[in-house]
């Protein structure tokens, strides 16, 4: 069995923490793209369309 959904969801926490911590804009911009970036990972390896 992977663990390759595990690490998906690590990364997506580590992402909306980042997100949520962000103390400027810059940051904040930041942490939503690396968001959305891990959450479109997640959905194609699902193959959900995006």
């Amino acid at each position: 069995m992977s663990d390759e959904p595990i690490k998906l969801a690590e990364g997506m926490m580590v992402s909306l923490k980042r997100l949520i911590a962000a103390d400027n804009m810059t940051q904040r911009e930041n942490a939503r793209t690396e968001t959305q970036l891990v959450i479109a990972r997640a959905m194609m390896r699902a193959g959900k369309p995006l």
